[in-house]
């Protein structure tokens, strides 16, 4: 059953915390926390709770007012301060006051500990509570039954010589009565004659050793018979009397054998003790009714037999029998605590203990034992000592799974267990089954035969389908009707469980007897909550997997993010470096033509470097966020390849390759866009040209099979080791991203390209024998259907065109750029008026209105959308165009540019030719539209 806590904490977060706290140590419980006064009388007034769990200071209440508020309303409650500000000295105060015990917030590894041992001394204090209520109605019966014990009185002293029971009717001839005796020393209450007589007597029982004595008192003769009286923990609490009056020996042993049989008749009223004697030989010779309800034999069945019929085999395999005996016989008494056999051949744990029987000379007649079936409890602490075992087991464990087979092994000795079968939930053939995973009592072929299940199948499947525990016993087993139980012989009791954490499903988990025919609930409860624990630990242990791989996935992007932005800074800069040197030589004016020539092409092929390197970005960006879009329309794959032949052309020189072409014959079209795709075959280009060595070969092959169209581009390179194969088309990653290594580049382009290529519903693959054994990439993309446009074999549909009588306004706070501009759309025909602000643009606009505007976007004071906000205020868009030239140029700022106005965005840095086309395209669609 779960433990119910009453918790006193105005701090929510505080109070998750001990509740999580006690959940991992395996404290099975739930807190129902309050924070006022009124609260926390009302739960202890309306509701039953296990323990206490109580905040020292709070906004309106304090600990030591709760304590003692529940000292007064459930002062069996243990109460156990938790707090963050106890210190010492109130710790102190705290304890003296009543508190259990306390715990630092600080500290809190130790509130597991704490509430098992409140709970522990709890129950102690409950169950030493419950024996001295027995004690107390044992003492009254036996009072009751002394007070009525004809001719004879009972006495029991203790170790200061107080009369702790003086009852009987000899009393009355002896001219006492209990009340003169009892509270009251043997000196206090006789006569000094009489004390003296008693006292050594008495010592000699308090000594552990029985006493029999005869006396006269007040002209009767008495025989009284002495023992110990021993506590639960073997130690003598008091001395017994009992005295007869034998004045007359014919009266004597008629009054003895009267007080035997009212003695039989105590005995048999103990029907909770099994009160039994033996012989010397060891064979019964005495039996009363408890004997005979708890070891099932009648007393004519059992008198004369072998005091081994109610011993274990084991036992008697090691003569305890005769051990008990023995010790009974020289130590005066023998603890008897074992397991016992009944006549039907069942089990219980009796506990008692044996002792000699003498004669009045001390002769040995035999022995009495006396004991009472503690079965229950002792199942009970086996039951938490195998719940507390399970869960210290699973929690110095990272596999749980892997004790599984001690488990077994623990609950079956106690449970007569013959199967288990732990099924763990699984994906296969994309649904949810029952995957065996450990199993104990069947063969290796029967359980490759039930190793999946589906939910509702078997047992075990309706189990995970019902997530409840399914208790069966051998009736139900038998008529059961999806019981299905082939696979476990003979079965005759089965108990199945749910593994479950967190309402999650994990798995299930089944025992299954043949030598018992039904489970209790206490058994049951002790499963289910072994069940529990594995599921925790289970969850324990995936959580813990998964912040491993979580932590091991962040230190490797953080490392891939650490080699990109290093590679970055490196490629962004390498170019800067030419293009800075040359343009300062060229200022000089010293150069000669062929050097100035061979400068600008360094500063222009540098730039271009540049410029594709972030257009990667760009497109990485737009791939991440979804937004890369195509221009889809028949494409001839032949016209793609040659255009990106030519761009790698001079490169593939420069080195001494050799490019070796191979088309198909037969020209068959693919849908999509013939820029991408270019962008997709010069990637692959780029990367054979960088990758081969000084005189090294490429080979590009086309071909189509039925439904796809084939590119195939191989060189003679450095290949790709087979370990880094399966990250090439990743992003950000190269196979060498150290500071020697021998090629450039963000590591981007074949990213792109596979995302390209699968944009068009395609696919692209790597393959390389290995390092210095060349490289072949595959590119398929599906063909498209026969009828249909023609292929599109222009990559560029616009010139260059002729601006004369254009009109233009320039809009840029960068002279540089502004002035380049400027001079591209002068050297085109415009006529071009250049401003640097958005205000200097709104006064040219209020004196001329131009054809068209060109305009930055990142400016002062009125950035390009203002701007233009302001002037389609004036002009609609229909009379004059503008263009967005920036810097800024990701996908989202494409498309806020087109909001806000523009009818076309340019990114920085540009080509001469395409700023004129475009100017040269929108006019001329300006003019259609007019």
């Amino acid at each position: 059953m779960r433990l119910r806590f009453l918790s006193l904490e105005d701090n929510p977060l505080d109070a998750e915390m001990v509740e999580v706290t006690l959940l991992d140590g395996g404290v099975d419980c739930e807190l129902r926390r309050v924070e006022t006064r009124s609260d926390f009388i009302s739960a202890l007034e309306t509701d039953e709770f296990d323990l206490i769990l109580a905040d020292y200071a709070l906004p309106t209440f304090d600990g030591i007012s709760a304590l003692k508020i529940a000292q007064n309303l459930r002062p069996d409650l243990p109460f156990i301060f938790v707090s963050a500000s106890l210190g010492e000295e109130l710790a102190i105060e705290a304890l003296k006051l009543g508190a259990t015990d306390y715990v630092l917030k600080q500290r809190m590894g130790r509130l597991v500990f704490c509430v098992q041992r409140a709970l522990r001394e709890a129950q102690e204090r409950r169950e030493r509570q419950q024996a001295e209520v027995a004690l107390h109605q044992s003492e009254t019966r036996l009072r009751r039954v002394a007070a009525n014990l004809p001719y004879g009185a009972v006495f029991i002293v203790d170790h200061e010589l107080h009369y702790l029971l003086a009852e009987g009717e000899a009393l009355n001839n002896a001219g006492f009565i209990s009340e003169e005796l009892v509270g009251k020393t043997l000196w206090e209450a006789l006569d000094p004659e009489q004390a003296s007589c008693y006292e050594p007597y008495y010592r000699q029982a308090l000594a552990g050793e029985p006493f029999t004595l005869e006396h006269h008192s007040h002209d009767h003769h008495y025989i009284s018979h002495g023992t110990p009286l021993y506590n639960e923990q073997g130690e003598v609490e008091a001395a017994l009397s009992v005295s007869y009056d034998i004045s007359d020996r014919k009266q004597a042993e008629a009054d003895l054998r009267e007080s035997e049989s009212r003695l039989r008749l105590m005995i048999e009223s103990a029907r909770e003790y099994a009160i039994l004697t033996l012989d010397l030989d060891n064979r019964f010779i005495s039996w009363n009714s408890g004997a005979e309800r708890l070891l099932g034999y009648s007393e004519v069945e059992i008198l004369g037999q072998s005091g081994r019929i109610i011993f274990t085999p084991e036992d008697n395999e090691q003569g305890k029998s005769e051990q008990e005996l023995h010790i009974a016989q020289t130590e005066e008494q023998a603890e008897n605590r074992r397991w016992h056999v009944r006549k039907d051949g069942s089990r219980f744990w009796g506990t008692g203990f044996v002792m000699p029987l003498r004669d009045g000379t001390d002769v040995m007649q035999g022995f009495i034992k006396i004991m009472r079936d503690e079965t229950a409890q002792r199942q009970a602490e086996e039951r938490f000592q195998a719940l507390y075992d399970t869960t210290s087991d699973l929690l110095a464990t990272e596999q749980p799974l892997t004790l599984m087979h001690n488990l077994f092994s623990k609950l079956s000795t106690q449970l007569d267990l013959d199967y288990y079968y732990n099924y763990m939930v699984e994906e296969k053939d994309d649904r949810p089954m029952l995957h065996l995973r450990n199993y104990g009592g069947i063969s290796e072929a029967t359980a490759q035969a039930i190793e999946w299940l589906e939910f509702g199948e078997y047992l075990c499947g309706i189990i995970a389908q019902e997530q409840q525990q399914i208790i069966l016993n051998q009736d139900q087993i038998s008529n059961h009707p999806n019981k299905q139980l082939s696979h476990m012989p003979g079965i005759t009791a089965y108990a199945g469980q749910p593994l479950i954490v967190q309402g999650r499903l994990l798995g299930a988990l089944s025992f299954a007897s043949r030598r018992r025919t039904d489970f209790t609930p206490d058994e049951a409860s002790l499963l289910q909550s072994v069940c529990d624990q594995m599921a925790i630990a289970l969850e324990r242990t995936n959580l813990l997997n998964s912040i491993q791989q979580q932590a091991e996935q962040l230190q490797r992007a953080n490392q891939i993010k650490d080699e990109f932005l290093a590679v970055l800074s490196h490629e962004l800069r390498s170019p800067l470096n030419p293009i800075l040197g040359w343009a300062k030589l060229l200022q000089k004016g010293n150069l000669n033509p062929e050097r100035m020539t061979a400068g600008l092409e360094i500063i222009e092929r540098n730039a271009q470097l540049q410029a594709q390197l972030i257009n990667d970005l760009l497109d990485i960006s737009r791939i991440l966020q979804g937004k890369l879009s195509l221009n889809q329309m028949p494409v001839d794959l032949g016209a793609v390849i040659t255009a990106a032949l030519e761009t790698v052309h001079l490169a593939a020189v420069a080195k001494s390759l050799q490019i070796e072409t191979t088309f198909s014959p037969t020209a068959r079209t693919v849908i999509g866009d013939a820029g991408r795709l270019q962008q997709v075959v010069w990637n692959l280009l780029s990367n054979a040209v960088k990758f081969t060595p000084q005189g090294g070969q490429i080979t590009v092959a086309l071909a189509h099979t039925d439904t796809h169209a084939q590119i195939q581009v191989t060189d003679t390179g450095i290949g790709i080791n087979p370990d880094f194969l399966p990250y090439v088309f990743e992003h950000f990653r190269q196979e060498d991203a150290a500071t020697t290594r021998k090629f450039g580049g963000l590591g981007l382009g074949l990213a792109i390209a596979r995302q390209i290529v699968e944009m068009h519903g395609g696919t692209i693959a790597a393959q390389s024998p290995g390092d210095e054994q060349g490289t072949t990439f595959t590119v398929q993309i599906p063909l498209a259907p026969r009828l249909g446009e023609p292929p599109s074999t222009e990559l560029s549909s616009d010139s260059i065109g002729d601006l004369t009588c254009i009109s233009i306004l320039v809009v840029d706070d960068e002279t540089d750029s502004r002035e380049f501009v400027a001079f591209v759309l002068e050297q085109a025909g415009a006529s071009v008026t250049s401003v640097a602000s958005g205000i200097e643009a709104l006064q040219a606009i209020g004196q001329s209105t131009p054809n068209l505007i060109v305009s930055d976007i990142g400016m002062p004071d009125i950035d390009g959308y203002m701007l233009l906000q302001q002037i389609r205020a004036q002009l609609p868009a229909s009379q004059v165009p503008a263009i967005a030239l920036t810097a800024y140029a990701g996908e989202f700022n494409r498309t806020q540019a087109l909001q806000a106005g523009f009818q076309q965005h340019l990114a920085k840095p540009i080509e001469p030719a395409e700023i004129v086309t475009t100017v040269a395209r929108l006019c001329r669609r300006k003019e259609a539209d007019a």
